[in-house]
């Protein structure tokens, strides 16, 4: 992908960024779901930020609530305190309260 990326060969470039973004989502979702302490937020964090590309693209969603969380999956590996608050928000706020009454309206 790192060899896509640096070619900026069109089609396969796109396909080497989505890749990229589709790799990263995975990560931070997987990062919000463990509820890691100072330690191990930095273990993950510390090789994220030797890749070229490192974070979300909001572009890639069609909706607002998806632009909002690829900002905050974005956040999130920027101090631990942001990440704190952020896994409290998908975890409690949004698995919880927010993704049930989505669920549930497309169910009518």
């Amino acid at each position: 992908m790192n060899h896509y990326l640096e070619q900026g060969n069109g089609i396969l470039m796109e396909a080497a960024r989505r890749d990229i973004d589709v790799y990263l989502r995975t990560f931070y979702n997987k990062m919000l779901k463990a509820d890691l302490d100072r330690q191990e937020w930095q273990d993950c964090v510390k090789p994220l930020r030797a890749l070229p590309i490192r974070k979300v693209d909001p572009s890639f969603e069609s909706s607002r609530m998806g632009k909002v969380i690829a900002h905050l999956k974005n956040w999130s590996a920027t101090s631990y305190l942001a990440y704190c608050i952020v896994e409290w928000l998908m975890n409690v706020v949004f698995r919880q309260l927010v993704r049930p009454r989505i669920i549930a309206s497309y169910a009518k």
